[in-house]
């Protein structure tokens, strides 16, 4: 099994193990087996870093006996099943039944299409299955109101679907019901897949990064994702006054209903947490840990970095790749003669919180790369903060940005991951808006029928979900930064 150590100190492994990425039957029988010896203290396995975090008692065990008996039970977790009537306590993600969210649309679906196909008459039952399947959609257009005081789209498509079903048009809120819950399904099954990448510890912790930990409880959650919910959610009043003037100047029902079809909002809020996701695993496979979707919006913009640490060997291609998108660079370091061959700003190490104070000041996104607990004084000025897999413990659990290898090939591939998913995201916030918002015109105007109009809509959110897979697709950028320039050996002298 390829295995490595990523770090040791005293009474604590960190190790790799490439199996628990995908194999959470396996990640579980390894929890169980190295919980069951006497001299562990705690226990923790990230599936998403492919890491397992062990804690132990130095008072009962030497480190190479605790690493060979941890080794033992790595390999032992092939093999052996956890003992009926028990359960390993490693964190679990329960699979998500869709069936529960989608067996009533779907029969509500099924047999309004056969009532209508075979010109059956069956209003009370098609009708009360509509109404059996809509009650999520109910509960969350009132839990809206009641618990966060505020309009969602829910209402809008509680309101859409009652009215259509009232007047005995029954497949189009069927079908409608079919893709909100499927929707509802896939926001499930990413914020599920989401925990993955930033599990709580079991073992105990400093409250500060608890509650750092706590406040990114939604990894996939970002700034533009929070902005359209809000345009969204702004826009229901003036949708509803929109839907109540044209039945009162027409009489017409059919197209004062066809604004209450502007629901852009549940496809971007797939697609967006999508692509975020996305990102985040394929940054994970390129050597960067990035805990949550607020960190790849701000690598994407970022203008600045500081280096606080020494600079890995063979970094002078990376610095250059770097200057080369338009991003200053500078080094916490008094050796000048340590960076003569390298284009990097320097700073001097007292220098270091007015420069960065100035920097912030004058509006750049700074990212800033440190591994000593000292560091963590600076965050109010840094928008990134980016350390090595090697730091301590507390700036390893702090860090917005891990890099798991040992050059800066992973923060370009991170930086690139990052402008990448933002622009899918913006791509997707069109592909799902503009098609929303032409249906509705063409409702309003047309004569849009019901279920051409939630077909659209639910065409363009697919459309958008999958353009959000692209940055799985993305390959190695090692391959094409700097591939024809010749490497310059940066001295790892600089430091703070």
């Amino acid at each position: 099994m390829n295995l490595s150590v990523v770090h040791t100190t005293a009474g604590r492994f960190r190790i790799r193990v490439p199996q628990v990425f995908d194999d959470s039957d396996y990640a579980n029988k390894l929890n169980w087996l190295i919980e069951s010896l006497d001299f562990v203290d705690s226990v923790r396995i990230n599936q998403s870093a492919s890491s397992l975090i062990v804690c132990y008692k130095t008072s009962m065990v030497s480190t190479t006996a605790a690493q060979k008996d941890i080794f033992n039970c790595i390999e032992l977790a092939n093999v052996v099943e956890i003992p009926s009537g028990l359960k390993s306590t490693a964190d679990e993600v329960k699979p998500l039944k869709a069936w529960e969210h989608l067996a009533l649309p779907v029969t509500a679906l099924g047999t309004a299409l056969v009532a209508s196909l075979l010109e059956l008459s069956v209003p009370l039952v098609t009708g009360g299955l509509i109404a059996a399947a809509a009650l999520p959609v109910f509960h969350r257009a009132i839990a809206g109101v009641v618990d966060d005081r505020k309009l969602k789209v829910d209402v809008l498509d509680s309101l859409w679907i009652t009215l259509q079903t009232l007047q005995g048009q029954y497949v189009a809120p069927a079908l409608l019901l079919g893709l909100v819950e499927s929707a509802a399904t896939i926001r499930d099954q990413t914020a599920i897949s989401a925990q993955r990448q930033t599990l709580l510890p079991s073992s105990q912790r400093s409250k500060d990064v608890l509650a750092i930990h706590l406040d990114r409880a939604n990894v996939t959650n970002t700034r533009v994702g929070e902005d359209v919910e809000a345009i969204a959610d702004g826009l229901i009043m003036p949708t509803l006054l929109l839907s109540g003037g044209i039945f009162v100047l027409t009489g017409n029902i059919a197209p004062a209903l066809a604004p209450l079809q502007l629901d852009f909002a549940t496809g971007i809020g797939i697609a967006v947490p999508t692509t975020i996701l996305a990102a985040l695993s394929s940054a994970m496979r390129s050597g960067a840990y990035i805990r949550y979707g607020r960190a790849i919006e701000t690598l994407a913009q970022i203008d600045t970095i500081i280096f606080a640490t020494p600079l890995p060997p063979n970094s002078a291609n990376a610095i250059a790749t770097l200057t080369a998108w338009g991003i200053k660079t500078h080094l916490v370091t008094d050796d000048q003669q340590a960076i003569a061959h390298v284009n990097l700003n320097t700073l001097l190490p007292e220098a270091k919180i007015e420069e960065l104070r100035r920097l912030h000041n004058a509006g750049k996104t700074i990212a800033y790369v440190g591994d000593k607990s000292s560091d963590r004084e600076l965050l109010a000025y840094v928008d990134v903060f980016i350390s090595l897999a090697e730091a301590t413990d507390i700036i390893e659990e702090t860090a917005d940005v891990v890099l798991m290898t040992h050059d800066l090939e992973a923060l370009l591939q991170a930086i690139e991951i990052a402008k990448q998913a933002m622009r899918i995201v913006y791509q997707n916030i069109a592909v799902v808006a503009v098609p929303n918002v032409s249906v509705a015109i063409a409702g309003i105007f047309f004569g849009l029928h019901p279920i051409a109009a939630v077909l659209i809509n639910f065409s363009a959110a697919l459309i958008a979900e999958i353009n959000g897979l692209r940055p799985l697709l993305s390959v190695s950028y090692s391959e094409n930064i700097n591939s024809d320039r010749p490497e310059t050996v940066l001295p790892t002298g600089a430091s703070l």
